[in-house]
C-alpha cells in the first residue's frame, strides 16, 4: 500500500472512530508520529492508528494481515 493511500485509510478509520464514539474531532493535518493531532473543543491530544490482528502467525507475522495486504493490493 502506498503512503498516500495508507494516509487515507487511517483518516478513515479515524473518522468512523469518532462518528462511532458520538465524538466531533478536528483532525490536523496528516503526520508520521502521532498519525493525528485530533482538537476536541479546547482539549488536543495525538492519535496513533495501530491495526491488530488475531489468530495463527508464524516468523512472517499474522496470517489475517498478510491476507488482509493481498486484498487490499487487489482492490
Amino acid at each position: 500500500m502506498t503512503r498516500a493511500a495508507k494516509k487515507h485509510r487511517e483518516r478513515f478509520l479515524v473518522e468512523q472512530a469518532a462518528k462511532s464514539l458520538g465524538k466531533q474531532w478536528v483532525l490536523g493535518l496528516d503526520r508520521e508520529h502521532p498519525d493525528f493531532f485530533v482538537m476536541e473543543g479546547a482539549s488536543q491530544f495525538g492519535l496513533e492508528v495501530c491495526e491488530v490482528f488475531t489468530g495463527p502467525q508464524d516468523r512472517a507475522g499474522a496470517h489475517m494481515k498478510a491476507t488482509e495486504a493481498v486484498t487490499q493490493r487487489a482492490v
